[in-house]
């Protein structure tokens, strides 16, 4: 068995309304074609560079897994045969093992960072916010199509059109 790297795509509005569900999905597809799961990431919804089946968003979804290499070819068809999966593409080479540890240690050092849990405090009694008083000064000036021909300097259109006739 070989070390795979598998990246799926999702429509981006089927992963909001039910990601559990298309992770158990991805994990059924694995585990019809005996590959075993190493580790699993989500990735955040991006806009696509074209549309694939209708979606101009999608959610990316990182996977790991140990297979036997004719089980990809199965994975590839059993995807094209999926409604929920738009794409896959898998992923074997010599740095792949090197990349999984990258990736574990960077979601290793994630977790410590996650503060706990606060037991919620009574929410605090809002003071009114002393209203500010304002003059005329302060205030600026309501500015009618008028004059702010005036102010921008610009004329009006039929000038214009006067200081273009040709004699």
């Amino acid at each position: 068995m070989k070390l795979y790297e598998g990246l799926f795509l999702f429509d981006a509005n089927l992963a909001a309304k039910d990601w559990p569900g298309l992770e158990k999905h991805v994990g059924d597809l694995l585990q019809k074609n005996e590959a075993d799961l190493v580790y699993s990431e989500r990735w955040p919804d991006r806009k696509l560079a074209y549309e694939v089946k209708g979606c101009r968003k999608g959610t990316y979804f990182l996977t790991y897994f140990n297979a036997p290499g004719p089980a990809i070819t199965t994975l590839h068809r059993d995807v094209q045969l999926s409604e929920r999966v738009l794409r896959l593409m898998v992923l074997q080479n010599d740095y792949i093992a090197e990349v999984l540890d990258a990736h574990k240690a960077r979601q290793a050092e994630r977790q410590p960072r996650r503060p706990a849990k606060r037991p919620l405090s009574p929410p605090l009694k809002k003071q009114p916010k002393p209203s500010p008083q304002r003059t005329t000064q302060q205030r600026a000036p309501s500015l009618r199509k008028t004059s702010w021909r005036k102010a921008m300097g610009t004329r009006s259109r039929p000038r214009a059109k006067r200081l273009l006739r040709l004699p």
